[in-house]
């Protein structure tokens, strides 16, 4: 397995945020609980976020099918999150 600094983590982080959200990373502080997934608090131009990365022994990512389930549920969640901020907002 592949060991990865606290930097290049951030750096994905930020590069995932602005491709996927358009967001620039401002800062982002790691939240140091839990037994294996990386948490972090990030603050981007666009609000406060909490990033989560699940350790790679916890999910078969290795495997197509499973991991396009993982990122179908995913998806579901933060559509479900957004739609549920714009109700919440009204």
């Amino acid at each position: 397995m592949l060991l990865t600094t606290e930097d290049q983590l951030v750096n994905e982080i930020a590069g995932w945020l602005k491709k996927h959200f358009s967001a620039e990373m401002l800062s982002a502080e790691r939240v140091r609980r839990g037994l294996m997934n990386e948490k972090w608090i990030v603050e981007t131009n666009k609000g406060w976020l909490f990033v989560k990365s699940y350790h790679p022994g916890r999910f078969k990512m290795h495997d197509l099918e499973f991991r396009s389930k993982i990122e179908n549920a995913l998806q579901l969640q933060l559509l479900f999150i957004s739609r549920e901020d714009r109700v919440l907002s009204r």
